[in-house]
């Protein structure tokens, strides 16, 4: 996640500083249970050094407080994406691994937005569409609406089923 992660959601830290957590290469934040699983005291997590995909080891700077209720965003860990920034898929335009997040300004709605993704997705990939014969286009969508949207291409998160909530 990038270092603002933390405050642009609002997410509580029992322990560490939301502001910078993230904020250093291989820094991450647990979640409290995963804190928990590990350490067996999340008050003994931060600090220590967690290895990640048995490759290198990162340092825990937080541990988050318990989620609220099921969300479109869970995780046992956040990681600092600042060594992204040298992988050479990083700023490629295709790439399509991340979810990707923005706040309007108050007074804006997403159906203000919309009408011109068209010509920013035209400015980045109008070469590709024309040489493939084919395109893809954007729409924002309202963050209470995503965990009940299960039509959303390349999101790998978990969507709940409104037709289970009374």
């Amino acid at each position: 996640a990038d270092p603002n992660f933390l405050t642009f959601f609002d997410l509580p830290l029992l322990y560490g500083d939301a502001k910078s957590a993230l904020s250093h290469l291989h820094s991450v934040v647990l979640s409290l249970r995963t804190a928990r699983k590990y350490f067996g005291d999340e008050k003994l997590a931060v600090g220590k050094n967690i290895r990640i995909d048995n490759s290198y080891d990162a340092t825990i700077t937080g541990v988050l407080a318990a989620f609220p209720g099921p969300m479109h965003l869970e995780f046992d860990l956040i990681e600092s994406t600042l060594e992204l920034a040298e992988a050479n898929w990083w700023s490629n335009w295709w790439n399509n691994n991340l979810c990707t997040y923005l706040r309007l300004k108050p007074g804006i709605t997403e159906s203000a937005v919309n009408p011109f993704l068209a010509g920013f997705m035209d400015k980045y990939f109008g070469e590709d569409f024309q040489r493939n014969g084919n395109r893809l286009d954007l729409k924002l969508q309202a963050i209470r609406n995503v965990y009940f949207e299960n039509e959303v291409r390349y999101d790998p998160m978990r969507h709940g089923d409104r037709g289970a909530v009374n």
